[in-house]
């Protein structure tokens, strides 16, 4: 059963975890550096009261910091029809599909609204199974017409599970087919990126041992395959175990690891040109017969925390797409009501940090303290740098119920702007407000309450500029305690806090803002299509 925890309780909690906690962890990179991979979440296409369209709704997803939107989504792609922005209904549709009664649909009109609204890129992912490469193709271009970048196209959604009869096709089929389309797409989209179903491993369906095979032996056009990692929780007892969730992704034969070996994902078997596209990654406890417990709980948040971080140390995964940026309690980031959810607030984190970076390292923690669950054991601390240039992020996880102090000054230089989000692992959380925030201004150290997220900010400067299409606006000073000043006057602003809500309204024009009566903390200010952070420390 999930609970939600009070405040009060939390506190009383969080004060006997501070009696254990731990000091004097120091945190340096390790030597493992790599591009940052594209960080993002899978469309909304069959959520009729999600859509690009629904303003309350978009502006909760415009929190989530994502980099890219897989269009229209997973397995609703094989049976899509771009003209409408709806399904086609065939001989193999799944029942969901085709009882559907929603009116709304998703043209590229409509997600080309939530492409500038969250400042994303758009996966394309194509209707293999019941169209043509040239329907698919006008498509494309209608897209392209509307002013969305045809840069990554994926050819259809798991063909390659054979106990799914709906939507399998045979490798050699799905080979010669993609070949076709392959060579096709790079005629016309030369500058694009195009992917394949990869192969499927053992706890997603059974293995097609010849799939890698049979794609390669037609050397076709292309630049990456896709992988989909969904993992359980281990609760068939139907109890809620924190330590137990957490150490799955780590697990020797069930991991993320092993998962990725079962696959044939291998430099042996793919070739070293070929990227890797995770277009699909969540927990999912249903999947693997077990009830829900943990989704929706702080402890998801946690979990896919754990996945991402394992997933970016496969150097071959540029991409990385969560399931779902809408759905039910089990995959939403954003929920229905337009809620950000557990697994909502960590990848926004996430992206928070990676998001416009071009590098990321591993980060290293001396004296690592360890969980153990069962024969699995697994790290108590989780953490990445991200950079590009001098503008330096960091990301870090605490796994653990114990409070841990990090010296971070080996990591970012200079002084750093944090935000930590923390709470109960059965915590049901429905916005940032669900859980508690620490946030501040720090020279060194970072202190890592248990259950912990947290993200570490250096913009290298006394102002922090944005970029955009046709001019560059800085904002001073920042951070600021009094008032900020804009390089020119903007126009209709609106001031959000990092959890998106609406703190500051200003209509007509302005070039300067009181910050007196704001918390501390990092804000987002919007005038027209600018979006600028600055910073308020008191």
């Amino acid at each position: 059963m999930k609970i939600k925890i009070t405040t009060s309780a939390l506190l009383v909690l969080f004060t006997c975890f501070e009696f254990f906690s731990q000091t004097g962890i120091n945190a340096t990179l390790n030597t493992y550096k790599r591009k940052t991979p594209i960080i993002g979440f899978n469309g909304n296409a069959f959520r009729c009261t999600s859509t690009w369209t629904v303003n309350t709704w978009l502006d909760t997803v415009k929190t989530l910091n994502s980099a890219m939107f897989r269009y229209p989504g997973g397995t609703n792609a094989n049976h899509f029809d771009w003209q409408t922005g709806y399904w086609q209904v065939a001989q193999t549709t799944p029942t969901w599909v085709a009882n559907l009664t929603c009116t709304a649909s998703v043209k590229a009109d409509e997600l080309l609204i939530g492409l500038n609204a969250c400042q994303a890129k758009a996966l394309m992912i194509l209707n293999f199974q019941h169209s043509n490469v040239t329907y698919q193709i006008q498509g494309l271009n209608y897209a392209l017409s509307k002013g969305i970048a045809i840069e990554h196209i994926e050819l259809g959604n798991e063909h390659n599970i054979p106990i799914d009869t709906q939507q399998y096709i045979p490798a050699t089929t799905y080979a010669t087919n993609a070949k076709i389309w392959a060579d096709s797409l790079k005629t016309h989209f030369p500058n694009s990126k195009i992917c394949l179903v990869g192969g499927a491993s053992t706890n997603t369906g059974s293995v097609i041992h010849g799939w890698h095979d049979s794609i390669f032996i037609k050397n076709p056009n292309i630049d990456a395959l896709s992988f989909h990692l969904y993992m359980g929780c281990g609760n068939s007892d139907n109890l809620f175990n924190t330590k137990r969730a957490l150490s799955i992704p780590f697990h020797s034969s069930l991991g993320v690891a092993n998962r990725f070996l079962q696959g044939k994902f291998t430099q042996s078997v793919v070739p070293s040109n070929i990227e890797i596209w995770v277009t699909e990654y969540n927990m999912s406890e249903p999947l693997f017969g077990t009830p829900m417990q943990h989704a929706g709980t702080w402890t998801h948040g946690l979990y896919i925390s754990a996945l991402s971080h394992l997933l970016l140390k496969e150097n071959k995964i540029t991409m990385l797409i969560d399931h779902n940026v809408t759905a039910g309690t089990e995959f939403a980031a954003v929920d229905v009501n337009s809620n950000i959810t557990s697994s909502g607030v960590a990848m926004s984190i996430l992206g928070s940090a990676s998001k416009g970076q071009d590098s990321t390292a591993l980060i290293d923690f001396n004296s690592q303290p360890s969980i153990t669950w069962s024969a699995t054991t697994y790290p108590s601390l989780l953490g990445w740098k991200f950079w590009k240039n001098s503008n330096e992020n960091a990301w870090m996880v605490n796994l653990s119920n114990t409070t841990i102090k990090v010296s971070a000054n080996q990591i970012i230089n200079g002084s750093y702007n944090y935000d930590t989000y923390y709470g109960d692992s059965a915590l049901v959380v429905t916005s940032y407000k669900s859980l508690n925030h620490n946030s501040g201004t720090s020279l060194d150290s970072i202190t890592l309450p248990p259950f912990s997220i947290s993200v570490l900010k250096n913009q290298n400067g006394t102002g922090i500029q944005e970029i955009t299409k046709n001019k560059t606006i800085h904002i001073f000073p920042n951070p600021a305690n009094n008032t900020i000043s804009f390089s020119e006057p903007l126009n209709n602003i609106i001031v959000y806090n990092i959890a998106g809500e609406k703190i500051v309204e200003i209509n007509g024009q302005s070039k300067s803002l009181s910050v007196q009566d704001l918390e501390d903390g990092i804000y987002i200010l919007q005038s027209n299509n600018n979006s600028m952070k600055f910073i308020v420390k008191h």
